[in-house]
């Protein structure tokens, strides 16, 4: 019998996460957080290299009107160019499409792959400075 009960609590516990798993929003996580840093991010975005000690992931679902998205953002980066070069040769090497990102004229196609760069600066919350690379 309680064999039985914990093989229903496991199975109850799997379906539920699975199914918040495709129901929420976007979330933002840290590599600390162990189940959504390996069940959201896509490999090439964990294997990217680490450009500063501050960087946090987000996972955006895939619905009707939006794509899956898998982010890293870096935050307090010293040498930009060095690390965009960094970022570059590591994109080159993965052999995914770098793209100068979309609109809604030139939509991306359900499944394709491809990475975009942006650089952002904000200052006292604001973002003031949008760079596309």
């Amino acid at each position: 019998m309680k064999v039985m009960m914990t093989f229903i609590i496991t199975v109850f516990l799997v379906v539920f996460y699975w199914a918040w798993l495709f129901m929420m929003p976007d979330v933002t996580y840290t590599e600390k957080d162990f189940f959504k840093y390996y069940l959201l991010t896509r490999k090439e975005i964990r294997d990217a290299p680490r450009l500063s000690e501050d960087y946090y992931f987000e996972y955006g679902r895939s619905d009707e009107s939006d794509l899956e998205s898998s982010s890293v953002y870096m935050c307090g980066v010293l040498n930009i160019d060095g690390s965009y070069e960094r970022l570059l040769s590591y994109i080159k090497n993965t052999g995914v499409t770098l793209s100068e990102g979309y609109s809604w004229d030139n939509p991306p196609k359900r499944g394709d792959e491809y990475f975009f760069l942006a650089r952002y600066v904000v200052m006292g919350g604001r973002v003031s400075d949008v760079d596309v690379f």
